[in-house]
């Protein structure tokens, strides 16, 4: 309404009336204008949250939001990704597609942001292309395109770097940014569960194969596109720049919430603990935060996952009974994507335990309250 309101002429003040004396009403300023979108868009993605499936018929007029230009502001770069938030609510719930959003401009505009925006908006903008995808167009090329840029490009980015041992700043810049992508990537959509299967016939092929995979320009390490993006995150680590430690140790996170058998590779432990026990300050807070996002998404998934074996249990959230729908083998029906159960994935974490409430203590004996303690007691 705001948007629609702008360059129409100003309303004419109601006439005075005789014998009474009006104040004046105070016309909104830009910054409470701004504040006022801020809030609305903020309340719409706590409903997108918590009623997803009453959203689904307002998704079309929001959408216009991410078609952005050259020249558009901050504020509606932080609309457009604002944007991307609440259709990542709410597109897993979609039953019927027809007339549900222009899916052509939207994928086109959710590419536009992928390579404008920095990296919270990339990761944003890539998990919502990757939902619309999955839940709404099935256009895999839209994906593929990313994969055939990203993985070799930082093969080869990685292989500079492992035999000269220098890398420039903007090829560090560019491979954070992609990086970003392909974690994202697997954060929202099991590629391999799409990729044909080599050596078996199409007409045996599950129905949801619909990936050749001639069409992965790039080798596969474990024999799966996951086992080469974490793969290549565990170079980026291992190259040792401040900059790619701290985009490994955040894109880990991302990848591990979509490929949750990860969490007991050896490896990807070895590289939270050395994050964590680091002197980089920098580096040791991404550690954490990654720990934090991950133990929060798997908790909220083990309760989702308790509803689903439940029986009679009335969900919320879509209006379904859980114990008729759920599949009762402790996976994520939903997503397709999970081998174990979100309990599971989680136990292997509790071995940063130790290291986690070393920098609690550390913090609380050299923060400012205790400082004030020792000041008092001397």
């Amino acid at each position: 309404q705001l948007k629609c309101q702008e360059g129409k002429p100003a309303a004419q003040p109601p006439k005075k009336r005789k014998g009474m004396k009006q104040e004046p009403v105070p016309l909104e300023s830009p910054e409470e204008q701004w504040l006022l979108r801020r809030s609305l868009l903020s309340t719409l993605e706590a409903f997108a949250a918590a009623q997803p499936k009453d959203l689904l018929v307002h998704l079309r007029p929001l959408t216009i939001y991410l078609a952005l230009e050259d020249t558009s502001t901050p504020e509606e770069q932080w609309v457009a990704i604002k944007v991307c938030r609440i259709l990542s609510s709410v597109l897993p719930y979609v039953a019927e597609r027809r007339g549900l959003m222009d899916h052509r401009q939207v994928q086109a505009d959710l590419q536009a942001l992928i390579r404008s925006q920095p990296s919270s908006g990339v990761h944003e903008a890539v998990r919502c292309l990757c939902l619309v995808v999955k839940y709404v167009t099935g256009d895999l090329a839209q994906i593929v395109t990313h994969l055939n840029v990203a993985v070799p490009s930082l093969t080869k980015l990685c292989g500079i770097s492992e035999q000269k041992g220098t890398l420039e700043r903007i090829q560090i810049m560019y491979m954070s940014r992609q990086a970003w992508v392909l974690a994202s990537i697997l954060e929202s959509l099991s590629v391999d569960d799409y990729v044909q299967l080599e050596g078996v016939k199409s007409s045996e092929q599950p129905k949801r194969r619909l990936l050749p995979r001639s069409e992965l320009k790039f080798d596969l390490v474990s024999d799966s596109v996951a086992g080469t993006v974490a793969d290549l995150l565990l170079r980026l680590n291992e190259i040792g720049e401040p900059q790619l430690r701290a985009v490994a140790a955040s894109c880990m996170g991302f990848f591990l919430k979509g490929q949750r058998t990860f969490t007991k590779d050896r490896r990807i432990n070895d590289l939270l603990s050395s994050a964590l026990s680091s002197g980089d300050l920098l580096l040791c807070r991404k550690a954490l935060e990654t720990l934090s996002a991950l133990l929060s998404y798997f908790r909220s998934e083990a309760e989702r996952e308790s509803k689903a074996t439940a029986t009679d249990f009335a969900d919320s959230r879509d209006g379904r009974v859980a114990g008729q729908t759920g599949n009762g083998s402790g996976t994520a029906g939903a997503s397709g994507r999970q081998h174990n159960s979100a309990i599971e994935a989680a136990q292997p974490l509790a071995a940063f335990s130790d290291q986690v409430l070393a920098h609690i203590t550390l913090a609380g004996s050299v923060g400012p309250r205790m400082k004030k303690s020792r000041k008092r007691n001397e």
